[in-house]
């Protein structure tokens, strides 16, 4: 991870690097190495080891450890300073005239004390620079968030006086054994962020490592090729596709990650939507044949009612990319606690698992909905979306999505396909909420740029009528 740092701030021999969070020196060593292998003379690597390598470390046993290291590894250490890095004047820090910042500030200090939080070591190292320096900081995801009040005026700042480059998506086991959700981000300071900039977002999850028991994270035999792709991407050698690489610009209020920015624009195909109605299909049986068909009102799901009509194919329609936003009016999380304390009855409880619907259990409470689509916001499903037809409750790891105008069964089962063609773009580290989901976009055929419900509806009605006809058929014979 430090080598591939470097190698994307491209540390020339000339470099001065400051880490303001120095820990035991592992950055500095690092880009002291670097530089040194630039070097082509003894005057060239002296100045390197004497004057171009700057660190700060709070506490005294790490600032031991550290100065050690650098003694040991080639004496660097001429530059290191026992003290606090957030209380020194960044004019005077600027003075050293730092041309690249590396950090990997203290994670969750921000809950003892706002001003310690991990962005404000970040601003503070930006004003540490030079004019046009570059700065890398390995950060939790959710610092790129903005996860309150405080840290949202922080990314504003930011952009007011410093440029966002881009940001990786690491692999969630990068600091394992820790249970914290990487990112790196890379910024150019004393130069405001231009509106019109396109950053990157990379999801370098996938880096080619993995866990391995009792041995931690490993190297697999891919993990070179993945960095090099991940470099040969960063500067533009190649293009990428938008699963690995998202470039857009930004607003203070965005979360910059790859994750928010990416959304699936492969468009839906017929196995999407049979595989849906399947899954609604396969329940409905499931319940009929428990004796549970109280649940469905049968006047509206007899074969008559799906009259099959011929309709353009998927691929020949157009479409257009819709705001889930202008869609969604808002989502009302569940509210029913702990099933193990709920006795078996005949409400369906939907939760976040990413199958039968969703629904894990029936209890003995009360009916919240008659119908609509839900959606996942925790777990291993999060995101998932399923369409129901039947009175149910939820659990509070999962939303009932209310739509600004109304709309029939048939569209919604659409739009919840749409809406799960987007699932994996969130994870545990980057679960879905009521803000995440209405900002999200999605698929949706259109005709002179509004969206086409009839044709929505019927295309349903006719995967439906299919379904059905093909259950028939096989038990006639």
């Amino acid at each position: 991870m430090k080598s591939c740092s470097l190698t994307i701030f491209c540390c020339i021999k000339n470099s001065v690097v400051i880490d303001p969070c120095c820990g035991t020196a592992g950055f500095l060593v690092s880009a002291m190495h670097y530089m040194l292998k630039k070097a082509s003379n003894e005057q060239e690597r002296t100045s390197i080891k004497r004057n171009q390598l700057h660190g700060y470390e709070l506490q005294p046993y790490m600032f031991t450890i550290a100065t050690t290291n650098m003694i040991l590894r080639g004496n660097g250490k001429s530059n290191l300073t026992c003290d606090d890095f957030l209380a020194q004047d960044a004019n005077k820090l600027q003075l050293k005239g730092a041309t690249v910042g590396m950090m990997n500030p203290p994670y969750s200090m921000g809950k003892v004390s706002p001003e310690k939080c991990e962005l404000n070591f970040t601003e503070h190292l930006f004003d540490s620079l030079v004019v046009g320096g570059k700065a890398i900081v390995i950060v939790p995801q959710s610092s790129m968030t903005g996860k309150n009040k405080y840290e949202q005026n922080i990314k504003e700042s930011i952009l007011k006086h410093h440029t966002l480059e881009g940001v990786i998506t690491l692999n969630l086991n990068t600091f394992y054994g820790v249970g914290t959700n990487p990112c790196i981000a890379v910024f150019t300071a004393g130069i405001p962020h231009p509106k019109d900039k396109k950053c990157k977002f990379i999801d370098f999850i996938d880096d080619g490592y993995k866990v391995s028991p009792h041995r931690g994270l490993i190297e697999t035999e891919s993990a070179k090729d993945k960095k090099q792709h991940l470099l040969d991407v960063w500067f533009d050698r190649i293009e990428s596709e938008t699963k690995f690489c998202v470039k857009s610009t930004i607003k203070p209020d965005d979360e910059w990650l790859h994750s928010f920015y990416y959304f699936n624009d492969d468009l839906p195909v017929e196995k999407d939507f049979e595989e849906s109605i399947s899954d609604y299909l396969a329940f409905q049986f499931d319940m009929i044949m428990k004796k549970r068909d109280y649940l469905f009102d049968f006047n509206k799901i007899k074969l008559s009612n799906f009259q099959y009509k011929e309709i353009p194919k998927l691929s020949s329609k157009g479409w257009c990319e819709i705001k889930l936003d202008s869609l969604i009016d808002e989502v009302n999380r569940g509210n029913v606690g702990n099933l193990g304390k709920i006795k078996k009855g005949n409400c369906p409880i939907v939760t976040a698992a990413a199958s039968n619907q969703g629904v894990a259990f029936l209890g003995d409470i009360a009916y919240a909905y008659t119908d609509g689509i839900t959606i996942s916001l925790n777990g291993v499903g999060t995101r998932y979306s399923a369409y129901h037809d039947y009175p149910f409750n939820l659990n509070s790891d999962c939303g009932k999505i209310k739509f600004k105008i109304n709309l029939n069964k048939f569209v919604l089962i659409f739009i919840s396909t749409a809406i799960n063609k987007n699932q994996e773009k969130f994870t545990y580290a980057y679960k879905a909420n009521e803000t995440r989901i209405k900002r999200q976009t999605i698929l949706l055929p259109c005709v002179d740029g509004k969206i086409d419900y009839e044709y929505m509806e019927q295309y349903i009605k006719n995967i439906m009528y299919k379904q059905y006809k093909r259950y028939l058929d096989v038990l006639e014979g």
